[in-house]
């Protein structure tokens, strides 16, 4: 059901870390993607160097200038996220200018057709980082970009290509995307791509290609010398790195010794890389600082076990294994998956050309994402005009139950043993009693007691909200042709697993002092969360002792305006039972309500918008998920 009727010319861009591929498909229709071929090859090396005309060369060709001393300032393995500290924005906008340059010159572009240029980016990026990296692609030349996981297209691929039944969609299926600077898992099924990697440190298989490098010279008959040549031309090094890389590949697609013979560096003086099963096994087992002091094999095995303890938690079980990117080929990798995963032997896949399925994965979810450009616009919609509206009704009704909750506390078990306590002269002054009070009641709104309370009413709050948005999402799931439930927003109690993204949106009502005193107060609360609306009660059970904390000035006055005050001016305190000290405080009881929910009404725009950004954020990424089932 899509009612565009423009075509667009979609490229899917995969610049690697190591190689890049460029994909192209049509809009309109059903077709497999072409891959573009850049410099007359289905993928190029990701390298980058200038001619003596200071003009940049890319590839290949990069390699053999330099070799012939022809190009100069050569780089590689130059693809890094925004956030890291050798980030060169330089180097990719020169590089993405020059590959989209070199293609527009092949003609394998539709001079005619708009363009739509789809680029990808490994699951561990921070949306700061897409965002810089989106811009540095306008800034490179290309025009109507969006940036997605790798993992979506590698997940679109596998779909649309049929390397998955539909059966084995149903029940998910894992992809393991090694590339040469990450490793990412992802767990994909009919209703969510969920990323399952742990991105504490960058798993990829360039750094074979480094220690093969670093094997070759520290075992070289003339060290010394070797070691000082590099040192006195360090180009050199990103030169013969490459060539280990090809040994590295050339050695895996052959299973044995890989000799690719020998370099000279100077007079009597040669590079000579090879590799058999006793070197490079002792490479996979090197612990390497880029680790965390893990080797190659340990870091990708203790990757799949973190990954397949939150399947168990999920009571999830992978039905198929496809593994994708340069690394695929690596037969370790198989022999890893088997011993974390023994029933997958027989549904292990390696795809038959990994180094170009993200490109045209990426294609294919650019021609996914314009096909169903009315689905999402129809949600949009509906989110735009309702979802205000839904989250503040059932605030309401949260805010009730809450304040109810509070005044039932504040007044028996906070503000009568205070004024007990003055009667019977444990408080000296009027002024002391403020003080007690607000030391109690600051003591309480930290307190475990109400922490409980609130994670009870917060789970109730979003339940009917999540209730209602999918009574009116159904709707529209089913003008589509969605199962029901498809853009449910699950919740998980059992794990907290806080989306960093999504938490950082409470930053926009907090001060950094709150920050900290929530930090300090509250370290039962982990940044770890499973499950959408699980997601938005832990952003909530975070804001609300902050806005409880700055609600406790203003009660402070409002107890002490009123409520001491009218204790204290009309009757004789210290004549006073306990139980006529209860029965003043009920007659008061109504008005202190009343007085609360005012005090919070202050707070209510902030807390309701944390609500709608965070199951915003959440049903956009359910809507993602489900554009593949769109009929």
């Amino acid at each position: 059901m899509n009612s565009n009727s423009e075509n667009y010319q979609i490229i899917g861009f995969d610049l690697g870390h190591s190689k890049t591929a460029l994909a192209s498909v049509s809009s309109g229709g059903k077709e497999s993607p072409e891959i573009i071929e850049i410099q007359k090859k289905r993928f190029v090396m990701t390298a980058l160097a200038y001619n003596r005309r200071n003009l940049p060369i890319i590839g290949y060709d990069a390699y053999t200038n330099l070799e012939t001393s022809q190009a100069k300032e050569f780089e590689i393995s130059f693809k890094k996220s925004p956030s890291d500290e050798d980030f060169s924005p330089k180097l990719i906008k020169k590089f993405v200018t020059a590959v989209y340059d070199i293609v527009k010159k092949s003609k394998q572009l539709d001079p005619v057709i708009e363009k739509r240029f789809f680029i990808g980016h490994p699951s561990g990026w921070l949306q700061e980082d897409v965002d810089r990296y989106k811009q540095l692609m306008y800034d490179a030349g290309l025009s109507n970009i969006k940036v997605v996981p790798e993992s979506r297209a590698a997940f679109i691929h596998a779909y649309e290509s049929k390397k998955v039944t539909i059966e084995q969609i149903r029940k998910g299926f894992l992809i393991i995307d090694i590339g040469s600077s990450t490793t990412d898992i992802t767990f994909a099924s009919e209703k969510k791509v969920e990323d399952f990697g742990e991105h504490r440190y960058a798993l990829g298989a360039s750094l074979i290609d480094k220690e093969i490098f670093k094997h070759c010279c520290e075992n070289h008959k003339n060290k010394d010398k070797i070691d000082n040549h590099f040192q006195v031309n360090p180009k050199d090094i990103k030169k013969f790195e490459i060539i280990c890389r090809k040994v590295k590949e050339e050695y895996f697609s052959k299973s044995g010794l890989y000799d690719s013979g020998c370099f000279p560096l100077q007079e009597d003086l040669y590079f000579c890389p090879k590799v058999n099963s006793e070197i490079m096994e002792s490479i996979l087992n090197t612990k390497l600082p880029d680790l965390k002091n893990r080797s190659w094999k340990e870091a990708f095995h203790e990757q799949l076990i973190r990954a397949k303890q939150k399947f168990e938690a999920k009571k999830i079980l992978p039905s198929k294994i496809l593994v994708t990117g340069g690394g695929a080929r690596m037969d370790f990798i198989e022999e890893i998956c088997q011993k974390v995963f023994p029933d997958s032997h027989s549904l292990y896949q390696m795809d038959t050309e990994p180094e170009v399925c993200v490109a045209t994965g990426l294609a294919r979810w650019g021609r996914l994402d314009v096909k169903t450009v009315d689905f999402k616009e129809e949600i949009d919609n509906f989110l735009q005009y309702n979802l205000e509206n839904i989250v503040e009704n059932n605030f309401n009704n949260f805010l009730d139950e809450l304040v109810d909750f509070m005044v039932k506390k504040i007044l028996p078990e906070i503000i009568k043993p205070s004024l007990i306590d003055f009667r019977n002269r444990k408080i000296k002054t009027k002024e002391e009693l403020e003080d007690v009070i607000q030391a109690r009641l600051k003591e309480w709104f930290y307190s475990r007691d109400l922490y409980e309370e609130v994670t009870v009413l917060l789970d109730k709050y979003l339940t009917d909200i999540e209730g209602q948005l999918t009574q009116e999402l159904n709707e529209i799931c089913q003008a589509y042709r969605l199962q029901p439930g498809t853009l449910s927003l699950e919740k998980n109690q059992q794990s907290r697993i806080l989306d960093k993204d999504v938490l950082d949106q409470i930053k926009n009502y907090i001060n950094p002092e709150d920050s900290v005193k929530v930090a300090e107060n509250f370290p039962i609360v982990a940044l770890v969360v499973s499950g959408a609306l699980t997601a938005v009660m832990v952003i909530l059970e975070i804001a609300l002792p902050i806005f409880l904390d700055v609600i406790t000035g203003g009660l402070s006055f409002v107890l002490s305006g009123f409520l001491i005050n009218y204790v204290l001016n009309r009757f004789p305190i210290y004549t006073l039972s306990d139980d006529k000290i209860s029965s003043i405080l009920k007659e008061k009881e109504e008005e202190l309500r009343n007085k609360i929910k005012d005090e919070f009404s202050k707070q209510q725009e902030n807390i309701t918008s944390v609500t709608r950004i965070a199951i915003r954020k959440a049903i956009d990424e359910k809507v993602d998920d489900a554009r593949i089932l769109v009929d």
